[in-house]
């Protein structure tokens, strides 16, 4: 070769290398000797460069040769097209225009690297983006009927949807949903339906779902599922357990899938007044949640005589007023207060709200019957007739309707009589110290047996004579006439005694005398019938035994009167209310003869001497001394109106007015 080819060949490598200068590449320029660029075209092969004949490089895997490999130069290599979401290293070309990438950055694809698809909403990925292809986007699942969604859809998973749990009142206590269906929620299903399942679909008795979202907002949504609670069980303890429950209730509808049990209070018999109550003849049954119970049947107590009488029912139509009935018809009476209104006011409340129990308008009209058990829980009521007071009692209260007659036996322990002495059964009185005999025994008289007959006089003087003919007295027979002269000694508050001429002529028993006369006369008396006879110290001379004159000592007592041409009667009660024991009942009677002419004897006149001498006070009043002057007059009894005669002037010449025996004769006529 010539020396101008390897200059011609000099100047071609150095325009090369200028054309590739601003190209990457990774050839190099090696020193060549002269002989070595002289002996190359002559001697290298194809693939080796001038340098020994040196093999050419190879390029790497992400570069390709764009040149050399030539006389003077090794290969030329250059790096690939870049590609956008590609690492260089994962390119690959042969030339310039071939560039493929081996793996994109995430979210790419494809030799080319381009973007990878995103799943819209309402989808989800059920396949990834991957090199070689693009990304499977799938519509969420939805629900389907009885199907809820238990797992909303993601991104990157299908939505899940759980069946439906059905809840059974017949499951066992503690029972759980286990099918497979329910993914392992394990939901109580014994019991009634309390919230139904979020369902955005129909449920499987085709009723519409409860939540019913749309889609795509249905997939993304969690829905609970079914809540269930145990069935409802009716409280109750029976009619005789006032401490237990307030209130027993039944069943009146059983527990179903959907619906708890119906629980209603068992009903009362109203009775809120006595002509309109009821009384209970089968309490209610309670039943349970699978089983109706049965109410409480009542009947219409029976009525009481003397109250109002039940009307007939307008709505029952039927004469037979005692029906067995509950509130069911009960409720027929009742228009005043709506369903709502009842179940909100406890049954009492509403029953007194309430037309059918109807109102008293009658009073009771009481002294018939008296209530002896009210009417109402499981009996019925009784009634009594209302006690009449018998005699020898009296009405303290008097009958009502539930109360019967209060009838005490009458007092016979009054302060102010002697009603031992009444007959057993002629007792009369209205309160306890009214008590009055009808009838006393043999020689008692008045209203409570307080007279005492003695058939002889008194003994005392009269205070007051009274002619009952005067006074109105239209009586007929004695014993109308010794009342009427009792009625006047209770009148005269210091009447101890009265006596009448009834002209007997002994001292036990009457005379004949009859009293229808006009004239015929009570006599008074104020001072006490009887005297005790006198004890030791009261001794005479003698050794016998004189009456005392100090009187009311009660014992040996002796009555002071002696003529038995009177009867006194002796008014006790007040005589032994001033002194205790002032007259007994058992008084000595003195004796007399009873053949004797008694009108004028020696005894009366005897007997008022000694008592005026010895000082009886009757011996000391004036009246008294009129009353000894008439006797002894009478009696013609001279010695006792001598001894009389100086008893008085000695008790005027104590006043003060000293007078002699003559004159004082003179003065009363008895010379």
């Amino acid at each position: 070769m010539t020396k101008q080819a390897v200059t011609i060949l000099a100047v071609v490598a150095n325009l090369v290398v200028a054309f590739y200068a601003g190209r990457r590449s990774f050839g190099s320029m090696a020193p060549y000797a002269y002989d070595e660029v002289v002996h190359t075209v002559d001697e290298c092969a194809e693939g080796t460069f001038v340098g020994g004949c040196k093999p050419c490089s190879e390029c790497n895997e992400y570069s390709y040769a764009a040149g050399g490999c030539t006389y003077f130069k090794d290969t030329f290599c250059t790096l690939c097209e870049s590609i956008k979401n590609c690492p260089q290293i994962n390119i690959r070309c042969t030339e310039r225009y071939d560039n493929r990438c081996l793996e994109c950055d995430p979210g790419f694809f494809d030799d080319d690297c381009k973007p990878c698809k995103v799943c819209e909403a309402g989808e989800f990925e059920s396949a990834k983006c991957t090199h070689t292809s693009n990304t499977v986007c799938t519509r969420c699942s939805e629900c389907q009927q009885d199907h809820f969604t238990h797992q909303a859809c993601t991104y990157f998973s299908d939505t899940i949807c759980a069946r439906c749990t059905h809840c059974n009142p017949y499951a066992p206590v503690g029972s759980k949903n286990e099918r497979p269906d329910n993914y392992g929620l394990m939901t109580p299903d014994h019991g009634w339906t309390r919230a139904r399942c979020q369902l955005d679909t129909i449920d499987d008795l085709a009723r519409e779902g409860v939540r019913g979202l749309q889609f795509p907002e249905s997939i993304y949504t969690v829905a609970p599922d079914t809540v269930c609670l145990p069935c409802t069980e009716p409280q109750w303890d029976g009619p005789h357990e006032p401490e237990g429950i307030v209130w027993d209730e039944l069943t009146e509808g059983i527990c179903t899938r959907e619906k708890d049990t119906i629980i209603a209070k068992c009903w009362r018999c109203p009775c809120r007044n006595r002509p309109f109550c009821e009384f209970e003849i089968l309490f209610c049954e309670p039943g349970d949640s699978h089983t109706l119970g049965e109410d409480t049947h009542c009947q219409d107590c029976d009525q009481i005589r003397g109250a109002e009488i039940r009307r007939s029912d307008p709505v029952r139509k039927e004469e037979n007023l005692y029906e067995i009935r509950d509130k069911s018809i009960d409720y027929l009476h009742n228009d005043c207060l709506d369903q709502e209104q009842k179940e909100a006011l406890p049954q009492d409340l509403a029953n007194q709200q309430c037309g059918w129990n109807e109102p008293v308008t009658k009073p009771f009209d009481a002294g018939v019957q008296w209530e002896v058990f009210r009417c109402g829980g499981t009996s019925d009521a009784l009634f009594k007739p209302c006690t009449v007071c018998q005699r020898g009692e009296y009405e303290e209260t008097p009958c009502t309707q539930t109360s019967d007659t209060v009838c005490p036996v009458c007092n016979l322990n009054l302060e102010y009589g002697l009603l031992n002495y009444c007959l057993d059964t002629e007792f009369t009185c209205t309160t306890w110290q009214d008590t009055t005999c009808d009838e006393c025994q043999d020689k008692f008289f008045g209203e409570t047996c307080c007279y005492h007959q003695y058939h002889g006089s008194c003994g005392t003087m009269s205070t007051r004579e009274r002619i009952p003919r005067r006074l109105g007295y239209e009586g007929e027979t004695n014993e109308e006439f010794i009342d009427f002269c009792q009625m006047l000694c209770d009148e005269f508050p210091d009447c101890m005694a009265f006596e009448v001429e009834d002209g007997g002529v002994t001292l036990y028993e009457s005379g004949m005398n009859s009293f229808e006369g006009k004239m015929a006369a009570c006599y008074f008396k104020s001072a006490f019938s009887q005297d005790d006879e006198g004890g030791i110290s009261d001794a005479t001379a003698g050794g016998g035994k004189a009456v005392s004159g100090n009187g009311l000592r009660g014992r040996n007592q002796v009555f002071r009167g002696e003529d038995p041409r009177y009867d006194c009667y002796s008014n006790v009660c007040r005589q032994n209310a001033a002194f205790p024991n002032a007259y007994q009942l058992d008084a000595k009677i003195g004796d007399i003869d009873p053949m004797a002419n008694l009108d004028g004897t020696q005894y009366q006149a005897g007997a008022m001497t000694r008592r005026m001498s010895e000082g009886y006070p009757g011996g000391s009043s004036a009246a008294s001394r009129s009353e000894f002057r008439r006797m002894m007059e009478t009696s013609g009894d001279a010695e006792g109106l001598k001894h009389l005669s100086a008893r008085e002037k000695y008790i005027e010449m104590m006043k003060g007015a000293p007078i002699s025996m003559h004159q004082y004769n003179i003065d009363h006529g008895l010379n």
